[in-house]
């Protein structure tokens, strides 16, 4: 029985060995993240400038000409305000007093049914758990914590694939928009921002209470830091804001939940979604609302001429 009992653990241990091992270098060699979540390994300390967002603030910001400051971006794609104030409040000693915050504030972000309650927020939600503590996560589980951990369990014989991968992610950025696709792809854009879970049955638009509420604590919470809090709409497509402008009342809507908290908080808001530098230039964007790398490294100077110097 003895003899049984160390063939067993020694059989284990071994297997225990080889799946910790194999894990590991899943996770180090994956290059299908693209959330982005590998960058939270190493947040830096001191950050003077940042930014906060969904994909708008993920595509948007390119510090690559800064110089002597240190920048971090916090956007994830489809990342909700109210994330963004869970990341704030995780990393919010690590931003220097007398620095910068951008917020972006796209027009889908302060309308539409909770986050929860639509069809991809578990498969969103999952990468919180890669970098966020319990409490700031929606909806924690421990099986979800687990299964982050462990991910290499969760895909079979796929796992071998991540040897053989491509991380495609820079390449998407580097891509310039279509002329002859970027009309179909912002009709789409449309859909989904303005439309796709923003109207109730009754026709009337759906103000997101949390969302808003987030980002007045985000403020709130930055000008406690000493940091400098400044809400921006990111530059877009003439095709995308073509439909947009047709929309009168949403305009109307955005716009005055916008002017609500701008004047209630004295705080900054910079509109560059019809900017005459950007909107019909195809070669600075990859699809119809988002910049492409060479894009985003432009307006990232513009911005912060405009608002540093």
């Amino acid at each position: 029985m003895k003899r049984f009992l160390i063939i067993v653990s020694a059989y284990l241990s071994a297997v225990a060995f080889l799946t910790c091992g194999l894990n590991f270098l899943y996770k180090k060699l994956d290059k299908s993240d693209n959330d982005y979540t590998k960058k939270f390994n190493d947040v830096p300390y001191n950050i003077k400038i940042c930014n906060f967002g969904s994909s708008h603030g993920v595509d948007d910001f390119n510090y690559c000409d800064v110089n002597n400051e240190v920048c971090f971006n916090f956007a994830l794609r489809s990342q909700s305000l109210s994330y963004d104030l869970r990341v704030l409040k995780n990393y919010s000693e690590r931003l220097a007093e007398g620095g910068t915050a951008y917020i972006v504030v796209s027009f889908f972000s302060l309308f539409g049914c909770d986050e929860t309650e639509q069809e991809n927020f578990l498969s969103l939600n999952k990468r919180y758990y890669d970098f966020l503590p319990k409490k700031l996560i929606k909806e924690y589980s421990f099986k979800e914590r687990f299964y982050r951990f462990f991910p290499s369990l969760t895909k079979g014989s796929e796992v071998f694939s991540v040897f053989f991968s491509k991380n495609e992610n820079d390449i998407t950025w580097q891509e310039m928009a279509d002329p002859v696709k970027v009309s179909m792809d912002a009709k789409y854009a449309y859909e989904r921002h303005i439309i796709t879970n923003k109207i109730d049955e009754n026709g009337d638009r759906i103000y997101n209470k949390e969302e808003i509420d987030a980002l007045i604590e985000m403020i709130k919470l930055l000008k406690e830091k000493g940091v400098e809090p400044i809400l921006v709409t990111t530059p877009y497509m003439k095709e995308y804001m073509e439909l947009v402008k047709n929309n009168e009342s949403f305009l109307k809507d955005f716009y005055g939940v916008i002017n609500e908290i701008t004047s209630t908080l004295s705080v900054k808001y910079l509109d560059y979604s019809t900017d005459e530098r950007f909107i019909n230039d195809y070669y600075l964007f990859r699809n119809s609302d988002h910049l492409n790398k060479e894009g985003a490294r432009i307006f990232t100077d513009i911005l912060i001429g405009d608002t540093i110097g």
